[in-house]
């Protein structure tokens, strides 16, 4: 005969072994970005903070800028120019101006160079010597400095070996460029341009380089892209000597989950939905930081929404909106996580079909070209003013000089990841 102790023993025991097998692993499959308790291993870290140094302006003056420089008269070069020095004009110790290779750098303040623009006092040189003056921007370079050149970028060496050195231009800026550590960013812009015959040209291509280190450059690119009037933005592409790491983000816990809860991390951010029903849909939103990215993508939402990819191990995921941070409805206790991590834009993403239990949610930014550039391509006379005679070969200097053909095809060298589980802390 069994005693009332011993049922009650057995009792205890049923009921472990009951709960035991209702239990269930969180990370059941064992995804290596994640621990058993269902938390995201290496999370992505704040970026480094940069003491900014100096800022050294560089500005061509040979002879095919001067039609940007016409005494007296209102281009969009002047204006567009002047608001960019002034955003920076704590930072910029003075303005250096190119004209050949013959020459010295003349070094005025900025104060005297907006006065001599306006007026057109400068005196142009006969050629432009672009890899040489690439090499005078990076050697000024010190310690967390960025190098500021604004351009036409229409070299047109002279002599009996023009055609020559046209031909070896490519490799020329790869030269310069690849030893370096440095990031190196274009900026494409236009403006009326003022023939020597006194004809006004619209829309005539010109070009502010940024050479610095990749995170001074990166904020420098995205203050003057936002301070520029759109219509006289071309665009711009970058190049770095690395991939960014995987920005900040977290999903929003008190947003927009359905079926399942979400787990928070020792950061206070949120990477795992848990005590899932896989019978049903999962929903939420992704909140990231995509500073980083190309402008062009950045600032336009149907765009970056094309370069969404969305994968789910054994099941099926989709993105099903893309919002920016302006039109973004936090609602719900979200905004501080959002703030958190600076998110500039939010994420809705399904998953269905969950069939194993759990799944590992991947999101990778796909890489585009930037489609301008070709548009200022192909011209074979330094007279074609809406395009830029050798422009191609600059970027296939660069390219090669980064490597572009080993890149990723995507922007961050890690996906985001997010972990779905019937599992239950």
């Amino acid at each position: 005969m069994i005693g009332a102790k011993n049922i009650s023993l057995l009792c205890l025991f049923s009921i472990f072994l009951l709960s035991c097998g209702n239990s269930k692993n969180i990370n059941p499959h064992n995804y290596v970005l994640f621990d058993d308790n269902g938390g995201l291993k290496n999370c992505p870290a704040p970026d480094p903070i940069y003491k900014t140094g100096k800022i050294k302006c560089f500005i061509e003056s040979s002879g095919s800028m001067a039609g940007f420089f016409q005494a007296n008269k209102i281009t969009g070069f002047k204006s567009d120019v002047w608001s960019v020095l002034n955003d920076f004009y704590d930072k910029i110790d003075s303005v250096r101006l190119f004209r050949d290779a013959s020459e010295p750098i003349e070094k005025m303040t900025l104060a005297d160079f907006r006065r001599d623009m306006n007026a057109g006092n400068f005196r142009f040189a006969g050629s432009t010597q672009i890899p040489q003056m690439l090499k005078d921007v990076v050697l000024s370079l010190g310690k967390n400095d960025v190098g500021m050149f604004i351009s036409d970028m229409k070299y047109s060496p002279m002599g009996s070996q023009a055609d020559v050195l046209l031909t070896q231009y490519g490799t020329d800026v790869k030269n310069v460029i690849k030893n370096t550590p440095y990031a190196f960013s274009i900026i494409g812009l236009t403006s009326s341009y003022i023939t020597g015959r006194g004809k006004t040209v619209e829309n005539s291509p010109y070009y502010i380089i940024l050479i610095g280190n990749d995170l001074p450059v990166n904020k420098m690119k995205q203050k003057i892209m936002q301070s520029i009037r759109k219509e006289n933005l071309l665009g711009e592409i970058s190049f770095y000597g690395k991939d960014f790491p995987t920005p900040m983000y977290t999903l929003l816990a008190n947003r927009g989950i359905v079926n399942g809860i979400t787990y928070e991390s020792d950061n206070k951010l949120y990477y795992t939905i848990g005590d899932i029903n896989k019978e049903s849909d999962v929903t939420f939103y992704l909140a990231a930081d995509f500073t980083k990215l190309p402008y062009y993508l950045f600032s336009d939402n149907k765009q970056l929404m094309q370069q969404l990819e969305v994968k789910a191990d054994g099941a099926r995921a989709t993105v099903e909106e893309l919002t920016d941070s302006a039109l973004f409805d936090f609602g719900n206790g979200s905004r501080e996580a959002a703030n958190k991590v600076h998110a500039t834009h939010f994420i809705k993403i399904k998953v269905s079909d969950i069939l194993d239990g759990a799944t590992q949610v991947t999101l990778s930014v796909k890489r585009k070209e930037a489609g301008w550039v070709s548009a200022v391509c192909g011209a074979k006379y330094e007279t074609e003013y809406n395009k830029t005679i050798s422009f191609e070969q600059l970027m296939s200097g660069l390219k090669d000089a980064y490597n572009t053909e080993k890149q990723s095809k995507y922007y961050y060298n890690a996906p985001f990841v997010v972990l779905i589980t019937e599992g239950k802390r």
